[in-house]
């Protein structure tokens, strides 16, 4: 959610997108092409985002490349993709406890992180199928296997 207000063209396209009128969400797994990062001021951790500032240099023209899909030809930008997916182990700790536990899972000092039994439903190994099914290329229609 906080990349999305870095991406104002994620953010639309979430709620354009959405299946649900109240709350949007964005279908996962979803690449999304030619979305900018027009802020900056985010960390890589999501730690610290407190400053929100438009970023002069961000391309909204010179960087379009024309992109060919089905035989369609589309002005897209070539920034990275951005890729979301929703992690298999989301929300393993508890509501009463994430100001505590927050701040120790972003920084990955959490010890139920680390949690490595097949059996536990927020092991690690869930949170590597769900990034590996959102990044495989045959998770994808061979159409924009190209594109990605």
């Amino acid at each position: 959610e906080r990349l999305m207000t870095y991406m104002p063209e994620v953010a639309a396209l979430t709620f354009f997108l959405s299946q649900h009128w109240q709350f949007p969400q964005l279908r996962q797994p979803a690449w999304i092409l030619g979305a900018r990062m027009l802020f900056s001021g985010l960390d890589g951790t999501a730690r610290f985002n407190d400053q929100l500032t438009v970023r002069q240099d961000a391309p909204l023209t010179s960087d379009v490349r024309e992109v060919e899909l089905l035989g369609a030809t589309y002005s897209v930008s070539s920034s990275r993709p951005f890729v979301a997916f929703q992690t298999e182990n989301q929300g393993f700790f508890s509501w009463q406890n994430r100001f505590a536990e927050t701040p120790l899972a972003r920084r990955n000092k959490l010890p139920s992180q680390r949690e490595v039994s097949p059996s536990s439903w927020y092991a690690f190994e869930k949170q590597v199928r769900a990034w590996y099914r959102s990044v495989a290329l045959s998770s994808y229609h061979e159409a924009v296997r190209p594109m990605l």
